[in-house]
């Protein structure tokens, strides 16, 4: 490959912003928009650290477009993801294996369950919130879907501003 030359071009359609979830997404516009104070409040707490805003919005929103099934959008996409099973890192940690790793090590999985508690308490406000309009149709998330959605942003996200969405169908060759 010489430089300049493209390996792969994505369109815009593939790519899951911030922006795009406001505009194409009733779940979207209910958490950044109808919610946005429940998140504000949130983001103001130190110990979750500047990254909660993006891993609740996106964690939040493809949450509820898995518990959505096949009426998502998203859900050729979605069915396509790893099971919560096949996923790996410090979110999936159990609390016992901590004290066998590094300090920081177990901060980051420390870190990364206070952010799924926050989250799911969260999820659940706005859920509540936005019952009445329809946004949440199947309840909020549970610590389980929570943890898987968070999961797949934390492994497929681009500098915690999107989610490539056609990643996943790609097939390579030997």
């Amino acid at each position: 490959i010489q430089q300049g030359e493209s390996v792969m071009k994505i369109p815009q359609e593939a790519i899951i912003e911030t922006r795009s979830l406001l505009d194409t997404t009733e779940i979207g516009r209910a958490i950044m928009i109808d919610n946005a104070s429940i998140i504000q409040e949130l983001s103001k707490d130190e110990t979750l650290g500047p990254a909660f805003t993006n891993l609740f919005t996106f964690g939040a929103f493809l949450a509820l477009e898995k518990k959505a099934g096949s009426s998502s959008k998203y859900a050729r996409w979605i069915g396509a993801l790893p099971a919560l099973e096949e996923l790996k890192g410090a979110l999936f940690w159990d609390e016992n294996m901590d004290v066998c790793l590094d300090r920081a090590v177990a901060q980051e999985g420390q870190s990364l369950r206070r952010m799924l508690s926050k989250a799911v308490e969260a999820a659940e406000k706005v859920c509540a919130q936005e019952e009445a309009k329809g946004a949440c149709p199947n309840g909020p998330p549970t610590t389980d879907e929570f943890r898987w959605a968070m999961g797949t942003y934390l492994h497929r996200n681009f500098q915690d501003q999107a989610l490539l969405i056609g990643g996943d169908f790609a097939v390579t060759s030997n």
